[in-house]
């Protein structure tokens, strides 16, 4: 007999595609730029910005950049934060790590069901926070969607 049909891959036209054998997970990049004299237009990396209520094991990646599209060296940093605002008006601060060495500005929260708990559908924003130097820096707002799934609607 036939194993139930599972979905292992999926992905959306021109966007990526993640297969992690029987679990589906999905990152949320973005590249956000601290307060500066020069604003840039910095699109995400990837089309969709998109993860699900519930979701767990989806990595939130930010890319801190300067005022020039420099990635800013983060291993000096006292104190990082990843804030975000839930489409209810809730926040709440995650503690991100390196995703490798800091020197390239990223940093990544992983969900769970409590860090941060994807249990509202709709727009989520979200900003970095970084200690530097004993100076606190803030970056711009990232947006992303969390949808239902379809046993709750």
């Amino acid at each position: 007999m036939l194993d139930p049909f599972q979905v292992t891959a999926l992905g959306v036209y021109g966007g990526p595609v993640a297969s992690y054998g029987d679990i589906l997970m999905s990152d949320l990049n973005f590249v956000l730029q601290l307060a500066g004299p020069v604003k840039q237009d910095f699109s995400s990396v990837f089309p969709t910005m998109v993860c699900r209520v519930g979701d767990e094991g989806v990595r939130v990646i930010v890319q801190i950049v300067d005022s020039n599209g420099e990635a800013v060296n983060l291993r000096d940093a006292s104190v990082l934060k990843m804030k975000f605002l839930k489409p209810g008006g809730q926040k709440y601060d995650g503690t991100p790590v390196f995703l490798t060495n800091g020197f390239d500005g990223k940093i990544v929260v992983t969900s769970s069901n409590t860090v941060p708990p994807f249990d509202q559908s709709g727009q989520w924003f979200l900003q970095a926070e970084a200690m530097i130097s004993s100076i606190k820096q803030s970056t711009e707002w990232g947006a992303f969607e969390v949808e239902d799934n379809i046993d709750n609607t």
